[in-house]
């Protein structure tokens, strides 16, 4: 009778990290590439999860 150790949530963790500094590249490429601005619908759920830098990215990418 071997219990099976749960997963481990530290994985969750680090993955989340790399995330923040991918943010800024998403309203990067429409602004690079000129187009419309198709990453901007998915940006909005990470709005609550970066308070800080999304509300500055926000602005950024709706203004232009």
């Amino acid at each position: 009778m071997i219990p099976e150790p749960p997963e481990p949530p530290a994985r969750l963790e680090p993955p989340v990290l790399p995330v923040l500094p991918v943010l800024p590249v998403l309203p990067v490429l429409p602004v690079l590439t000129g187009l419309p601005a198709p990453p901007v619908p998915p940006v909005l759920p990470v709005l609550p999860v970066l308070p800080g830098k999304a509300a500055a990215v926000a602005p950024l990418g709706s203004s232009r």
